[in-house]
Protein backbone atom coordinates (compact mmCIF):
# COMPACT_ATOMS: atom_id res chain seq x y z
CA UNK A 1 0.00 0.00 0.00
CA UNK A 2 1.23 3.47 -0.81
CA UNK A 3 0.04 7.00 -0.11
CA UNK A 4 -1.06 8.53 -3.41
CA UNK A 5 -2.71 11.72 -4.61
CA UNK A 6 -5.67 10.55 -6.70
CA UNK A 7 -8.09 12.25 -9.09
CA UNK A 8 -11.53 10.77 -8.24
CA UNK A 9 -13.14 12.58 -11.18
CA UNK A 10 -11.34 10.23 -13.57
CA UNK A 11 -12.05 7.00 -11.67
CA UNK A 12 -14.98 4.59 -11.27
CA UNK A 13 -15.72 3.68 -7.65
CA UNK A 14 -17.66 0.89 -6.00
CA UNK A 15 -19.77 2.39 -3.23
CA UNK A 16 -21.18 0.19 -0.48
CA UNK A 17 -23.73 2.48 1.12
CA UNK A 18 -27.10 1.44 2.52
CA UNK A 19 -30.17 3.65 2.91
CA UNK A 20 -29.11 4.64 6.44
CA UNK A 21 -25.70 5.83 5.15
CA UNK A 22 -26.63 7.68 1.99
CA UNK A 23 -29.44 10.12 1.29
CA UNK A 24 -29.32 9.15 -2.40
CA UNK A 25 -29.89 5.48 -1.51
CA UNK A 26 -32.75 6.52 0.78
CA UNK A 27 -34.55 9.02 -1.46
CA UNK A 28 -33.30 8.29 -4.98
CA UNK A 29 -31.67 11.70 -5.38
CA UNK A 30 -28.41 13.05 -3.94
CA UNK A 31 -28.88 15.99 -1.55
CA UNK A 32 -26.08 17.79 -3.41
CA UNK A 33 -28.17 17.71 -6.59
CA UNK A 34 -31.22 19.24 -4.92
CA UNK A 35 -31.92 22.92 -4.59
CA UNK A 36 -31.48 24.03 -1.00
CA UNK A 37 -35.06 24.37 0.20
CA UNK A 38 -34.85 22.43 3.47
CA UNK A 39 -32.52 24.58 5.52
CA UNK A 40 -30.44 27.62 4.89
CA UNK A 41 -28.51 27.35 8.16
CA UNK A 42 -26.43 24.18 7.91
CA UNK A 43 -23.96 25.36 10.55
CA UNK A 44 -26.36 25.08 13.50
CA UNK A 45 -27.92 21.82 12.35
CA UNK A 46 -26.66 18.49 13.70
CA UNK A 47 -26.44 15.90 10.97
CA UNK A 48 -25.82 12.20 10.80
CA UNK A 49 -24.69 9.97 7.99
CA UNK A 50 -27.62 9.44 5.62
CA UNK A 51 -29.50 12.63 6.48
CA UNK A 52 -30.19 15.31 3.88
CA UNK A 53 -27.76 17.80 5.45
CA UNK A 54 -24.83 15.39 6.03
CA UNK A 55 -23.23 15.54 2.57
CA UNK A 56 -24.10 19.20 2.16
CA UNK A 57 -22.15 20.03 5.32
CA UNK A 58 -19.32 17.69 4.36
CA UNK A 59 -19.22 19.30 0.90
CA UNK A 60 -18.74 22.74 2.49
CA UNK A 61 -15.96 21.36 4.70
CA UNK A 62 -14.20 19.74 1.72
CA UNK A 63 -14.40 22.94 -0.31
CA UNK A 64 -13.04 24.94 2.64
CA UNK A 65 -10.18 22.45 3.12
CA UNK A 66 -11.36 21.49 6.61
CA UNK A 67 -11.72 17.76 6.03
CA UNK A 68 -9.48 14.68 6.22
CA UNK A 69 -7.86 13.46 3.04
CA UNK A 70 -6.55 16.72 1.65
CA UNK A 71 -3.13 16.09 3.12
CA UNK A 72 -1.02 12.99 3.34
CA UNK A 73 -1.60 10.20 5.87
CA UNK A 74 -5.34 10.63 6.23
CA UNK A 75 -7.68 7.67 6.44
CA UNK A 76 -9.05 7.19 2.94
CA UNK A 77 -8.38 3.64 1.75
CA UNK A 78 -8.82 2.57 -1.90
CA UNK A 79 -8.14 -0.65 -3.78
CA UNK A 80 -7.86 -0.80 -7.58
CA UNK A 81 -9.13 -4.07 -9.11
CA UNK A 82 -8.49 -5.84 -12.41
CA UNK A 83 -11.83 -4.63 -13.83
CA UNK A 84 -10.66 -1.02 -13.46
CA UNK A 85 -13.05 -0.16 -10.63
CA UNK A 86 -11.89 1.12 -7.26
CA UNK A 87 -13.34 -0.04 -3.94
CA UNK A 88 -13.34 2.34 -1.00
CA UNK A 89 -12.73 0.86 2.42
CA UNK A 90 -12.93 4.18 4.23
CA UNK A 91 -13.92 7.65 3.01
CA UNK A 92 -16.84 6.92 0.68
CA UNK A 93 -18.64 10.24 1.25
CA UNK A 94 -15.45 12.28 0.85
CA UNK A 95 -14.54 10.45 -2.37
CA UNK A 96 -18.04 10.97 -3.77
CA UNK A 97 -17.88 14.70 -3.04
CA UNK A 98 -14.36 15.06 -4.47
CA UNK A 99 -15.49 13.20 -7.59
CA UNK A 100 -18.43 15.59 -8.01
CA UNK A 101 -16.38 18.76 -7.61
CA UNK A 102 -13.20 17.56 -9.35
CA UNK A 103 -10.91 17.81 -6.32
CA UNK A 104 -7.78 15.64 -6.00
CA UNK A 105 -7.35 13.89 -2.65
CA UNK A 106 -4.78 11.73 -0.86
CA UNK A 107 -5.51 8.07 -0.27
CA UNK A 108 -3.88 4.90 0.96
CA UNK A 109 -3.84 3.10 -2.38
CA UNK A 110 -3.33 -0.57 -3.15
CA UNK A 111 -3.58 -2.54 -6.37
CA UNK A 112 -5.18 -5.99 -6.59
CA UNK A 113 -5.24 -7.05 -10.22
CA UNK A 114 -5.77 -10.68 -9.21
CA UNK A 115 -9.56 -10.23 -9.10
CA UNK A 116 -12.45 -7.99 -10.10
CA UNK A 117 -14.23 -5.60 -7.74
CA UNK A 118 -17.10 -6.91 -5.56
CA UNK A 119 -19.74 -5.62 -8.02
CA UNK A 120 -18.19 -7.23 -11.10
CA UNK A 121 -17.62 -10.51 -9.23
CA UNK A 122 -21.25 -10.56 -8.08
CA UNK A 123 -22.57 -9.73 -11.56
CA UNK A 124 -20.62 -12.63 -13.05
CA UNK A 125 -21.75 -15.13 -10.41
CA UNK A 126 -25.30 -14.19 -9.45
CA UNK A 127 -28.39 -13.85 -11.60
CA UNK A 128 -30.25 -12.50 -8.55
CA UNK A 129 -27.64 -9.79 -8.10
CA UNK A 130 -28.07 -8.68 -11.72
CA UNK A 131 -31.87 -8.44 -11.31
CA UNK A 132 -31.50 -6.51 -8.04
CA UNK A 133 -29.00 -4.18 -9.78
CA UNK A 134 -31.53 -3.40 -12.52
CA UNK A 135 -34.13 -2.63 -9.84
CA UNK A 136 -31.67 -0.57 -7.76
CA UNK A 137 -31.95 -2.86 -4.75
CA UNK A 138 -28.27 -3.66 -4.15
CA UNK A 139 -26.23 -1.79 -1.55
CA UNK A 140 -23.26 -1.65 -3.93
CA UNK A 141 -23.27 0.76 -6.84
CA UNK A 142 -20.66 2.12 -9.22
CA UNK A 143 -20.20 5.85 -9.71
Amino acid sequence: MEQRLIRPKDMKFVFDLVKDDCYRRFSGECSLEQKSSKSSNLESEASYCGEWSYCRKLHLAVVDGKVDGQKESEDIDITEYACGHHAIRNGQHRICICKRIGLDIYSDFRVDHSSDCPVCRAKKRSFTYRIKAILGLNDHFIY
